[in-house]
């Protein structure tokens, strides 16, 4: 299945969110569009699950143009680290202006 990582503790959701926009019909995107589109690869914010405990968590991920995932490790976040980096990266942006 394209547009949709795993690895030996936590997977994309499919049964949440968006599908990937025009490039897939697999859900498990928080939003329909990518983060960033860079032509032969895109980042998506997706809705993460713990199989073993069913526990919400997301992850940003980058996909190649055929829909596979392009980096080897994950970073998995709560709603909580998700809210901190907005307000990092809002900081960032106004400073730089």
């Amino acid at each position: 299945m394209n547009y949709m990582c795993e690895n030996s503790r936590f997977r994309t959701n499919i049964t949440k969110g968006e599908p990937h926009g025009r490039f897939s019909s697999t859900r498990g995107s928080v939003f329909p569009e990518p983060l960033a589109n860079y032509g032969d690869h895109t980042l998506w914010l997706e809705h993460v699950e713990e199989p073993r405990t069913k526990a919400e968590w997301y992850w940003l991920m980058w996909y190649d143009k055929s829909g596979r995932p392009t980096i080897k490790v994950s970073g998995v976040l709560a709603k909580r680290d998700l809210s901190d980096i907005a307000k990092k990266l809002e900081d960032f942006v106004r400073d730089s202006v």
